[in-house]
C-alpha cells in the first residue's frame, strides 16, 4: 500500500517488521505502539498473558493494529475511549465541526483561537480574545 493518512509503513525502522505474518507492503506502522493496549482483554488483539503470575500482557503475536483493514475500528475505539473519559478528565474537547470522520482535526474549519488551543492541548481553556490561551 501507499503511505497516506490511514497507512504508514516505516521499512527503515530497525524493528521492522516487529510482528510476523503480515506482508511488508501491507504492514501499517501508524499505530506503532498499540493505542488499544489499555483496554486489556477487550482490545480485540491476539495477545496472551505471560510471566510467573501470568499478569504481563504480551502482544508479540498480535498484528491487529498493523493490519490496514483495522484502521477504522482502532479509530472508532479511540473515540469511544476519549468520549467516555471526557466528562471526568482534563482531555481537550473539540467542537464537532472540527473533527473529521476519521477522528483527525480539520484545522480549516477551526477559528484561530480553536487552532491555538488545539495545538496547545487547551481546547476548553479560556482565551484572551486574541486567540492566546489564558492559564488560570
Amino acid at each position: 500500500m501507499k503511505n497516506n493518512d490511514q497507512f504508514f509503513s516505516n521499512v527503515e525502522c530497525r524493528y521492522f517488521p516487529c510482528h510476523e505474518n503480515i506482508a511488508a507492503g501491507d504492514f501499517n506502522c501508524l499505530f506503532c505502539y498499540c493505542p488499544l493496549y489499555l483496554l486489556g482483554d477487550h482490545c480485540n488483539g491476539n495477545f496472551q498473558y505471560t510471566g510467573e503470575s501470568e499478569n504481563v500482557k504480551c502482544c508479540s503475536k498480535c498484528t491487529f493494529p498493523h493490519e490496514p483493514s483495522n484502521y477504522d475500528f482502532v479509530v472508532a475505539r479511540l473515540k469511544e475511549i476519549i468520549r467516555s473519559h471526557q466528562k471526568d478528565s482534563v482531555l481537550p474537547a473539540f467542537p464537532d465541526h472540527c473533527v473529521r470522520p476519521n477522528g483527525g482535526l480539520d484545522l480549516a474549519d477551526m477559528s484561530t483561537s480553536e487552532q491555538i488551543h488545539a495545538d496547545a492541548g487547551l481546547a476548553d481553556s479560556a482565551a484572551d480574545g486574541k486567540g492566546n490561551p489564558v492559564f488560570q
